[in-house]
């Protein structure tokens, strides 16, 4: 009898716990209200996740978030985890206050961190250009650490420079990188700033990060949901000069600086998540005086006090200081000094140049060749194989003149008479230059390309042996490069048009930009093996006495030169006759 008492008390209880498990399994669902609005009530199993409902709408309001409370002390943030009963409460203001709002929570001063993706996409149509660019970055921003700032972006297209750009901030130095599609860099600099950088662009994004509270007047709805264009009292008057800055066509950049503040049209979109600005677009259009431009700029801000981590960017092997700047150029120096006492030397070259006023026709010039030489304490020797083809003969320029492409060979013969000997086909015409002084420009002719250079901006080892060199030059030494290429590379070297012709004509100094400048230098055995250098850039010319640029004009230029040494004059010696010389036999 005890033994059946005691089983039925055992089914007893088994069922009691099941029938309270059961029970425990209904009671865990719980209840989530959302107050004042046609969005309804779910129910959420304890401890699990609720996404966020979409946003509710009030006519002439934004919807700034879910609280927990009607004061709105507690915002809510999605998913949420649901562990009771909850009745949430939509927070609306009017736009403008809205918006103020958000983006003080999104990035004002007391948020901590925060990143956005960003990518900009433009064209423009100008005189016979039809250009267009691409723009893919992220932005990274964490107050709290020693680096607070980071920018990387990829640029492609023909509008925008080619390559990328990375830029930070660590403490109060900020630095920016521009690389090259070759990876190589193109553009180095660092400056103490004053406040923590937020972002790259802020030509693009000022209502987000610049504009006082003050400088907006309201927010117009959009189609749509949760979009708002913003409205705002400030002018345009320094965009297109800005937007220009980006642009790599010296015309368009050029064309942006001359348009009316009138003729532009931008308009800035911001849209809302939950009581922050999670998307921003911008839009410029021009079209005016030739110009059909649009460029659009959209920014998807994410991760907003998250505690994003930012790797300080590492950059080796380069060179800005202006003491390490002086070693190495002293050291590149020294070793054109050690080719210069090498008693025979000899080097292949190649030069293009370009200056365009119009942005399609370009007046185009190649000078090419190979030098020779022969260096001993009292007299020098050398022979200069020239060839040069150009658009100076041309009936826009000087073809009046009977100015023709050449091929020359310059020499020094071993008694000293000095001859310039025009290649012809069927038969070379030698003509002797009186009362000649051998001269640097002649015995090494085209290396003042390099040796003119009196500054360097800053050098990288792209090595990471001091073997080769990438070079960015200041405005200085461009100017010593170009003024030394106008004087001593002579297109006119038997005086046809009885005046100097200069490359890139008399170039107003004041008005040279520079777009790009490159100068690789290799170095073998403490002698330098090899030079490459590209200039462009933008300037005001004029090519004196010609048929059609006689005047000062806007234009466009290109300089591309390459030096190559050689051991090809190892053995050479001077010629002892013309006819030797004619035959152009470059060793024995």
């Amino acid at each position: 009898m005890k033994k059946l008492f005691s089983l039925i008390i055992f089914i007893f209880v088994v069922f009691s716990t099941i029938s309270c498990g059961e029970t425990t399994v209904v009671n865990s669902k719980y209840k989530v209200e959302f107050y004042g609005t046609n969005i309804s009530s779910v129910e959420v199993e304890k401890g699990k996740e609720l996404v966020a409902p979409n946003d509710p709408e009030k006519e002439n309001y934004c919807f700034m978030g879910w609280y927990k409370d009607k004061s709105f002390n507690e915002n809510v943030s999605f998913p949420l985890t649901v562990d009771s009963d909850l009745v949430l409460y939509p927070k609306f203001l009017e736009p403008k206050e809205a918006f103020l709002e958000a983006r003080k929570r999104t990035v004002g001063d007391t948020v901590s961190s925060f990143e956005f993706d960003y990518n900009i996409l433009a064209n423009v149509k100008y005189l016979a250009l039809k250009l267009e660019g691409t723009t893919i970055g992220n932005t990274k921003y964490n107050k709290d650490l020693k680096t607070s700032f980071l920018d990387t972006h990829q640029n492609s297209g023909l509008l925008f420079f080619d390559g990328s750009q990375t830029s930070f901030q660590s403490d109060s130095i900020y630095t920016k990188v521009e690389f090259d599609s070759d990876g190589s860099i193109n553009d180095y600099s660092i400056n103490q700033v004053n406040e923590k950088r937020k972002t790259e662009f802020n030509v693009f994004n000022k209502a987000i990060f610049t504009f006082d509270d003050k400088d907006i007047t309201n927010l117009k709805k959009t189609e749509n949901v949760s979009e708002y264009e913003i409205l705002t009292t400030l002018n345009f008057s320094t965009i297109a000069s800005k937007i220009g800055d980006y642009l790599s066509n010296p015309f368009v950049k050029a064309a942006f600086k001359k348009i009316p503040i009138n003729d532009i049209n931008a308009t800035s979109i911001v849209s809302f998540a939950n009581g922050y600005i999670s998307k921003y677009k911008y839009n410029i259009s021009i079209n005016v005086k030739g110009i059909i431009f649009n460029l659009n700029y959209e920014m998807n801000i994410k991760n907003i006090d998250k505690n994003t981590v930012i790797n300080t960017p590492k950059v080796e092997g380069v060179y800005i200081d202006s003491k390490d700047l002086t070693t190495v150029k002293n050291k590149l120096d020294s070793y054109i000094r050690q080719y210069k006492d090498l008693e025979h030397s000899g080097y292949d070259f190649k030069m293009n140049t370009g200056v365009n006023f119009d942005g399609s026709n370009s007046i185009d010039a190649t000078v090419k060749g190979s030098t020779r030489r022969k260096v001993g304490d009292t007299n020098s020797y050398f022979i200069n194989d020239v060839e040069i083809d150009s658009d100076f003969k041309n009936g826009d320029l000087y073809k009046y003149a009977d100015l023709d492409d050449i091929h020359i060979f310059q020499t020094i013969l071993s008694n000293n008479d000095a001859y310039i000997i025009e290649k012809k086909v069927l038969k070379d015409n030698a003509i002797k230059i009186n009362n000649y002084k051998v001269n640097d420009n002649d015995l090494y002719y085209m290396l003042g390309v390099f040796t003119s250079v009196n500054h360097y901006k800053f050098v990288q080892d792209i090595s990471g042996n001091n073997s080769t060199y990438s070079i960015t030059l200041d405005n200085s030494s461009i100017k010593n490069i170009l003024n030394y290429i106008n004087e001593s590379v002579n297109i006119d070297p038997l005086n046809k048009t009885n005046q100097q012709i200069k490359l890139f004509g008399d170039f107003n100094e004041d008005s040279l930009e520079i777009n790009k400048c490159k100068l690789i230098v290799k170095v073998s055995d403490n002698l330098i093996e090899d030079i490459e250098l590209v200039v462009k850039g933008s300037f005001d010319t004029k090519f004196n006495n010609s048929i059609d640029f006689n005047e000062y004009k806007f234009a466009a230029f290109e300089l591309k030169f390459s030096l190559k040494t050689n051991t090809n004059a190892h053995n050479w010696e001077p010629y002892s006759s013309v006819n030797d010389a004619k035959k152009g036999k470059w060793w024995y």
